[in-house]
């Protein structure tokens, strides 16, 4: 067993979100103490709620007998949410993983903004949870606020990362999100294997307003933590923060300026190593020596 006591710490930590390479090395030690993959999402999360329980009212007579915290966003973190959005004011937002998120989302835009067109973009990776996200939208009066692609999950290439995601590409999500630019950006999906969320960032960095605020749910999960590492990382977020809320929240702002390795790795070992090139096989070494760690956060991808 842990000699820490990780349920009391996440209670006096859960209004003070704790910067995010504090919480993988407290993730690391946790592991190699217990020896338990996934601790900190195992040993943290929220009891399941009722919808009726989140503190915005309309939202909780909407929900009323969903049940949250299991799949869908737990109670605390769709709280969080809301707050923001409320405190933001964001012309549109963009989701990966439909659902609940899309309801509170657009019923909040809709408060703020009225419904006369698209204001959440929700990329969701199957026809049938569309399809049940689509009734809840339409029994609230919510169609007109949501905008959704179905993109189902296939092995795909961003940059130098390989791995399985969304099947979709910066050609079609340009199509997808048009002149929008999303300020907030919530990421509760997909559901696959580990590192399945790694290429949502990515793709859409280009496509995000300079001062978006990134989200994502799940994130005291090891595969989240190691993939807002490597977002962190490689640049494309910045001052990433996790909140012991629910399930984990991770908050960051969108990273400025992003490496691009994938011209490096097609140079790489044809010239002498420097600039982009040099700095690329450092990043390689740093990967392999990550993978080499068999109790530390792996890699959410593979490099090509």
């Amino acid at each position: 067993m842990s000699s820490f006591d990780v349920p009391s710490l996440m209670r006096a930590l859960r209004e003070h979100p704790v910067p995010l390479e504090h919480m993988c090395h407290l993730r690391d030690v946790l592991v190699k103490q217990s020896s338990t993959p996934n601790f900190l999402f195992s040993a943290c999360r929220d009891p399941e709620q009722d919808g009726s329980e989140l503190a915005d009212a309309e939202l909780g007579a909407m929900l009323s007998g969903v049940a949250l915290g299991q799949w869908p966003m737990g109670v605390a973190a769709v709280d969080a949410w809301v707050k923001r959005l409320l405190e933001r004011r964001p012309s549109c937002v963009l989701e990966f993983g439909s659902g609940v998120s899309t309801v509170v989302s657009a019923t909040i835009l809709r408060r703020i903004h009225g419904d006369q067109r698209v204001r959440v973009f929700s990329i969701e990776q199957g026809e049938d949870a569309g399809a049940e996200t689509r009734a809840r939208l339409e029994a609230n009066g919510l169609t007109n606020l949501v905008s959704m692609h179905i993109a189902p999950l296939q092995e795909g290439v961003v940059d130098v990362f390989s791995g399985v995601g969304y099947g979709t590409d910066p050609e079609q999500l340009v199509k997808f999100i048009g002149d929008a630019r999303p300020e907030m950006v919530m990421v509760d999906g997909p559901f696959g294997k580990y590192g399945a969320r790694f290429s949502t960032i990515p793709l859409v960095h280009a496509l995000l307003a300079a001062d978006a605020e990134i989200w994502m749910d799940d994130a005291l999960r090891d595969s989240e933590l190691a993939i807002a590492r490597w977002w962190h990382e490689l640049g494309y977020i910045s001052d990433p923060e996790l909140q012991w809320t629910a399930k984990g929240i991770l908050r960051a702002k969108r990273g400025a300026s992003p490496k691009q390795y994938a011209a490096a790795a097609q140079t790489m070992g044809l010239g002498g190593m420097s600039g982009l090139v040099a700095e690329y096989a450092l990043f390689k070494l740093r990967v392999q020596a990550a993978r080499a760690d068999k109790a530390g956060l792996q890699p959410p991808f593979m490099t090509t």
